[in-house]
């Protein structure tokens, strides 16, 4: 599951995936591979929808910090 708060990115998963985060122009500005249960921060991302990846899964997003 992936989860985004204000607070940043959570998720829980179980098996490893690879996860990464676009702007809708198709800029990469955030990637890992993510394992079990954790947060990642948004922090320093401007306001606006994103799109991401997570293993075969994608979707868009809505941040706003």
């Amino acid at each position: 599951e992936l989860f985004f708060t204000p607070a940043g990115l959570v998720y829980s998963l179980d098996a490893p995936a690879a996860f990464a985060l676009y702007t809708t122009e198709g800029a990469q500005v955030m990637a890992a591979q993510l394992e079990g249960n954790g947060t990642l921060s948004t922090e320093g991302l401007a306001a606006g929808i994103y799109v991401y990846t997570l293993g075969a899964k994608s979707g868009k997003v809505y941040i706003r910090n």
